[in-house]
């Protein structure tokens, strides 16, 4: 279903003056200021941070990324939009490997959205603007724009499981029932234990993720989320600099000492990401990536964490965990001169491109 609506009137937001930067080192050195105004924003999540943008922008291919910055009378960072130039529009930076696109708008500023896509319109106003992967809490959503007119579609499916302090108010009971009892057959097999891995241990525990996750996928003859240099060098980078905010989830699934399954999840706001996984085949009738998953819910329950969301696609897993659907937005801007008509279709709802299925 496709939504189209005429923009009302954008009110002027005198306090906050708008700048752009188009190079890695300038972004490197906004990072203090950024990551401020990421714990003030309502909703961020990680892949809002500096954690995760700047370690796209360093990766960028065929695209050219800057930054929109809003700041306040007082110098102080109060919007910001990682963007990405490509040769007819211009995008949110990080949408190839990014559940959820968005921006960070600090909340005490009435009207801050509207002015900061606004900007956003600014940058090339021949291209198309076209926002995507947005939450419904995106202040985007709900934006407005003088004399343009915007379309809005849904984009991906992103199940989520809502958490409170006991289990068995959360899970299926049949579920929840069953995966205790594979928990206690896998203790008969040796000890097992579920390590949250911080520090040092990182990236070891990423280098176990990727070879977990290989052999999983590899046989089936699907390369995987990790399947290749730049991509661990990707995820090193984010995991480096999410651990040292507290972010990282990167919990192990160890049987006797040794790893049979890794979970790669973020935190934050009081919600639990959880990105991607890998288990040993050989150990597979013991179901440890489900076992890893439901120590991770553990985890996320007993740190007050109100929600685990599944990021996009529909497996069918994510449902056997009791998660409900949600879904994301694409929100368009098109050319000048071009009628407001939506210039890209919003793609299949079920379009999830990387294999994230737990046994």
């Amino acid at each position: 279903m496709t939504l189209s609506y005429a923009s009302e009137p954008q009110p002027v937001v005198h306090a906050v003056r708008f700048t752009t930067v188009h190079t890695l080192e300038e972004a490197e050195a906004l990072a203090p200021a950024w990551w401020a105004l990421h714990g003030r924003a309502e909703g961020a999540s990680v892949f809002q941070s500096p954690a995760w943008l700047l370690p796209c922008w360093a990766h960028a291919r065929d695209v050219t990324p800057a930054l929109v910055l809003g700041w306040d009378r007082a110098g102080r960072l109060v919007a910001l939009a990682a963007v990405a130039h490509e040769p007819d529009r211009v995008t949110l930076l990080g949408g190839e490997r990014t559940d959820y696109l968005g921006v960070l708008v600090d909340p005490t500023i009435p009207d801050l959205a509207d002015a900061l896509l606004a900007a956003l319109a600014s940058l090339r106003p021949e291209a198309a603007l076209v926002l995507d992967k947005l939450e419904a809490r995106s202040p985007l959503l709900a934006a407005r724009l003088a004399g343009r007119r915007l379309v809005r579609s849904e984009k991906d499916v992103c199940p989520a499981l809502a958490l409170s302090g006991r289990l068995d108010d959360v899970l299926p009971a049949g579920f929840y029932a069953r995966t205790r009892q594979l928990r206690r057959h896998a203790e008969r097999k040796g000890a097992l234990e579920a390590v949250l891995l911080d520090g040092d241990a990182v990236a070891a525990g990423m280098a176990r993720l990727y070879a977990l996750h290989a052999q999983r996928w590899n046989p089936r003859g699907e390369p995987g989320s990790f399947d290749d240099e730049a991509a661990q060098a990707f995820y090193d980078e984010v995991a480096r600099r999410a651990v040292g905010h507290g972010l990282l989830r990167l919990l192990e699934l160890r049987l006797d000492g040794r790893a049979i399954a890794v979970v790669l999840a973020f935190a934050s706001g009081g919600r639990v990401l959880f990105y991607s996984h890998g288990f040993d085949p050989a150990h597979a009738r013991l179901s440890p990536g489900r076992l890893a998953l439901l120590a991770l819910i553990e985890h996320a329950v007993a740190t007050g964490a109100y929600e685990l969301d599944f990021l996009r696609g529909v497996e069918r897993y994510k449902y056997d965990w009791g998660a409900q659907n949600r879904w994301t937005y694409r929100l368009e801007l098109a050319r000048e001169g071009h009628g407001g008509k939506a210039l890209f279709p919003a793609p299949a709802a079920h379009d999830h491109d990387r294999p994230r299925s737990l046994r």
